[in-house]
Formats: C-alpha cells, sequence, structure tokens
C-alpha cells in the first residue's frame, strides 16, 4: 500500500513540474533562429503566439538586437482566435519549441 501511495505522490509531482515547465515556456518571450539550406529564420514569439517571422542571408549579434527591439510595442494578431483554437495553438508552439536543439532557441 506504501508503495501506491508513494507513486502516486511522484506522479503527482512530475505532473506538477510538467505544468510549471509548460506556464514558463508559454508565457515567456522566445526568439528561434531556425537555420533552412542558406539563410536563417528568426521567430519572435510572446505568450506562445508568433508575433513575427523573417528571414535573413546571415545573421549577427546586431541584426539580431534589431529584430528583437521591433517586435516589443506590436500588437496581438492572433487575438481574433476563440479560446479552444488559441489553447490548440499554443499546444503545438510549445511542442514544437521543445522539440528544437537549445542552441536555437533564446528566452529573452
Amino acid at each position: 500500500m506504501a508503495s501506491m501511495y508513494k507513486n502516486i505522490l511522484d506522479n503527482v509531482s512530475y505532473i506538477f513540474s510538467s505544468i510549471k515547465k509548460y506556464d514558463e515556456l508559454i508565457y515567456s518571450k522566445i526568439l528561434l533562429n531556425i537555420p533552412v539550406e542558406n539563410e536563417y529564420i528568426l521567430f519572435y514569439i510572446e505568450n506562445c503566439e508568433i508575433i513575427k517571422r523573417k528571414k535573413y542571408k546571415r545573421l549577427n549579434s546586431n541584426i539580431i538586437n534589431k529584430f528583437i527591439e521591433c517586435q516589443k510595442s506590436k500588437p496581438n494578431k492572433y487575438s481574433s482566435m476563440d479560446e479552444k483554437s488559441m489553447m490548440d495553438f499554443k499546444d503545438i508552439v510549445y511542442s514544437e519549441i521543445l522539440s528544437l536543439p537549445k542552441s536555437m532557441v533564446t528566452i529573452i
């Protein structure tokens, strides 16, 4: 009986830590740097919503900083989604971010 309760506690602890990790990422500002063929695609994501996407032939810290600064005052273009669609969209974005190598993801 004690081992059953220990397993339940371990599982509940895992669920809570997963929810915390999800919440931390979903409400963050994130820069994704995805290399594609001979260029890079930058994504600015805020609250798990893709705010902007732009392609570059080459990247440096100046370009990245300008890209980030330009996005800070942009309105939310997904605000017309209903709550269910928005949650589904956020879950998809969250899953995709987790599947990327850490070198492509920067939390701002």
